[in-house]
């Protein structure tokens, strides 16, 4: 894209010298540049909309580009109006309120049922810091609870021989985590064999506990082993079993049964593949 049709390009290349950006990236910048700029009814920055902005986004997508792709797009325009803002070509970013495309929301890879078995197998427990690793897994996988709620779990909160822990979840809110029988033999064990009277009843904060699980994964050679991980496995696992899509979403806490339906279409994919090995077997 010739360099007259970026207005000011002097200007924003002048802005963009003391930022550390790679020749590729500005590279990248004066490409998305001379694209809205060509698109653009206005000319001058300062006649520049945000419907122009949101026209040019609209065409984008109509053209198939992944969200990532215009989010780039718009990240390339908005820095450029702020160049122009700052050398007093313009006086607003129209950038500002535009709606901007959302990605898909990628989920972890599910363990599988063997990885977890490692995992929570007694015989790699071989010390105090492995122990609490592996108490950590069962409560993670047993709840599907998340690092933070994990973390906040104080002695006061575990009180024997009842199945549930209240604790405080996403966005403020109240929500039980729910323990089955064997859990809470094993956490009430832990909080008598590891009396805390302040803190959480393990022991260590939130960083040490993803380290923790971290090593659990190493010692059962199991990688990319961490809490969410393990969280989302649970949750995985329960619809592959054919727990209702309401009763998950409680279990995780979540606020909206859409968050909870993307568990479901990973484990949809155990059907699809065995279409496919069907197809390929006929």
């Amino acid at each position: 894209m010739g360099k007259e049709m970026i207005p000011h390009l002097d200007k924003f290349l002048s802005y963009q010298q003391n930022r550390a950006h790679s020749n590729h990236t500005l590279k990248a910048y004066r490409a998305d540049l001379g694209l809205f700029w060509a698109s653009c009814p206005v000319k001058a920055p300062g006649d520049c909309k945000r419907s122009h902005v949101a026209s040019f986004l609209t065409g984008l997508q109509s053209l198939g580009l992944k969200p990532g792709s215009v989010r780039r797009k718009v990240a390339a325009i908005s820095t450029y109006f702020v160049a122009m803002i700052y050398s007093d070509v313009c006086e607003n970013n129209p950038c500002i309120g535009v709606m901007r495309p959302k990605s898909p929301r990628r989920l972890p890879k599910p363990f599988t049922r063997d990885e977890i078995k490692s995992m929570l197998n007694e015989k790699i427990a071989i010390n105090k810091r492995l122990k609490r690793a592996h108490m950590l897994a069962h409560f993670f996988y047993g709840t599907g609870a998340r690092l933070a709620e994990v973390a906040s779990i104080t002695a006061a909160m575990v009180k024997p021989g009842v199945n549930s822990i209240s604790i405080i979840g996403k966005g403020n809110k109240e929500r039980m985590l729910i323990l089955n029988p064997q859990l809470l033999d094993r956490l009430t064990q832990w909080c008598g064999d590891n009396p805390t009277t302040d803190g959480n009843i393990w022991g260590a904060s939130a960083a040490t506990i993803r380290s923790d699980i971290k090593l659990l994964g190493k010692k059962a050679c199991v990688y990319n082993v961490y809490p969410h991980r393990l969280r989302h496995s649970f949750a995985t696992h329960l619809c592959d079993a054919g727990v209702d899509i309401e009763v998950v979403q409680q279990l995780m806490g979540h606020a909206s049964i859409s968050t909870t339906q993307g568990y479901t279409a990973v484990s949809t994919q155990k059907l699809h593949d065995a279409i496919n090995k069907f197809r390929l077997e006929a």
